[in-house]
């Protein structure tokens, strides 16, 4: 049965934000399904070549890929454009802070049109390196779906949607599930990077050789893979520490400060030491050795 009793080509989606998550969901969808996917960006260029037609047409679908810098911005954001397309089913691709998605379904019931059902609301993180957007795009097919519905249809609905996809997914009991798992996915990856850093530090400062100590712990573990490797360098990106900064607008946690305060540290030591950029490339191959499975 397709999606809300409507035939494939029916089905109208609309990705907002068509940037390094939107893109590559807009290519998915348009190359495994039949529903007409249009493509809207603040940066007019962005936009996909049919986006002008979607005011013409009745929104079923709507994923959200903007980036959240603060809850009440974001949600106000998200209200504007659910006022003006009144979707029936928001899927919220975007990492928020927890409790984001209970609060936009509580401000859209507010906004709910007349004569129209309630909006199916979903929180659905997406998971992948920003290499590029063909990486992305893989690793989009290749990691599951996470589904926080604001109730079981919300959730069932999703679930139907990246079914007929192809795509494989994990229901969670609610979006504040899924809003945590994303962010300490991300921070997992922050605090593993942070403690090669400071294990770096403490090695400098006995005068020791660290990627010799990680290559005997490679050594140790590689047939496992019980410990990963991770190597001692300033945490880039725009993912891992804009996250941290989501979490800590909604609970201050300690640890998440030692992150931020040992990355600004290390930006400061490896602008005044070759040194580190040796062994920071030394251990990165180490790392990726481990990857290959090559001893």
């Amino acid at each position: 049965m397709s999606l809300f009793n409507k035939s494939p080509w029916n089905i109208n989606i609309l990705i907002v934000g068509m940037g390094e998550i939107g893109r590559p969901l807009y290519e998915i969808i348009e190359e495994r399904s039949e529903y007409s996917v249009f493509g809207y960006d603040s940066d007019a260029f962005k936009c996909s070549d049919n986006i002008s037609k979607v005011s013409t047409l009745e929104v079923d679908i709507m994923h959200i890929c903007i980036p959240c810098k603060d809850m009440a911005s974001f949600v106000k954001i998200i209200s504007s454009y659910y006022k003006k397309y009144t979707p029936k089913l928001i899927i919220i691709n975007s990492t928020v802070p927890p409790r984001t998605t209970h609060f936009i379904a509580d401000v859209l019931q507010e906004y709910k049109a007349v004569n129209k059902p309630d909006c199916l609301i979903v929180h659905s993180p997406m998971f992948g390196t920003h290499y590029n957007e063909g990486v992305m795009k893989d690793q989009f097919i290749y990691y599951p779906h996470l589904i926080g519905g604001i109730n079981k249809e919300s959730s069932q609905a999703a679930y139907e949607y990246f079914n007929e996809l192809n795509l494989s997914s994990i229901i969670m009991s609610s979006p504040l599930e899924s809003e945590i798992m994303k962010i300490m996915e991300t921070t997992y990856a922050g605090w593993m990077i942070t403690f090669f850093v400071e294990f770096h530090r403490l090695t400098e400062s006995f005068g020791a050789d660290f990627p010799e100590i990680v290559e005997a712990l490679s050594k140790t573990y590689e047939p496992r893979c019980e410990k990963p490797i991770w190597f001692p360098s300033v945490i880039e990106g725009h993912c891992v520490m804009q996250n941290i900064d989501l979490m800590l607008q909604a609970y201050d946690i300690g640890f998440l400060h030692l992150i931020k305060e040992s990355n600004d540290f290390r930006k400061e030591e490896i602008n005044e030491d070759e040194k580190l950029k040796l062994d920071i490339e030394k251990i990165k191959l180490i790392k990726e050795r481990m990857k290959n499975g090559k001893s």
